[in-house]
């Protein structure tokens, strides 16, 4: 019966994240009313019970460097300044929510509750190439090599991490099958 009550529970916050999340989105359709972006305080709330500290003051950061680059559009085009914080506000509201579900909410989980087969399999893939883009930057970085603009710089490093993302990709389908894996 606990089992129960704890699977329940589990789904119904599931949900609610999830609500969250489309509500944040939708809040774009409501044009020019400050309550939809409202939103953002329970988000930033989870984000904050959850430590994500430096998330939160990313979002703070973003979005303020989004207002400021949409007033001072807006006053050079005659626009209207309350529609820059409407854009930015939904921009907020939108990021943080997306961030606090991917941020709280296991892949599995996601997997489990929306069917969405594989899934769980593939944020652990890209997890793990992104680990190896990054090792491989670094490498090139400690010998000297910088990818930037100019193209023959960048051919060394690139080639690299595209041949050892290729060999990885190998391996772990190669993991996965030996353990039943589709």
């Amino acid at each position: 019966m606990c089992a129960e009550t704890g699977e329940a529970a589990h789904k119904l916050v599931f949900a609610s994240k999830l609500v969250l999340v489309l509500f944040s989105v939708a809040s774009h359709f409501i044009p020019l009313k400050p309550y939809a972006y409202l939103v953002v305080v329970p988000s930033l709330a989870v984000l904050l019970a959850r430590r994500r500290f430096l998330v939160v003051a990313s979002i703070a950061g973003n979005t303020a460097l989004l207002l400021s680059i949409l007033t001072l559009l807006n006053l050079l085009v005659g626009g209207s300044v309350v529609t820059s914080l409407y854009y930015a506000l939904y921009v907020a509201a939108s990021l943080t929510s997306i961030l606090m579900f991917l941020l709280t909410t296991p892949a599995r989980e996601v997997e489990e509750y929306l069917g969405l087969r594989g899934f769980a399999r593939f944020v652990a893939l890209t997890e793990a190439l992104s680990r190896e883009v990054r090792q491989v930057y670094e490498t090139f970085r400690a010998r000297g090599f910088e990818i930037r603009l100019n193209v023959v710089n960048a051919v060394p490093p690139l080639t690299s991490i595209l041949l050892n993302v290729i060999e990885r990709v190998a391996e772990i389908e190669e993991s996965h099958r030996a353990r039943g894996a589709e």
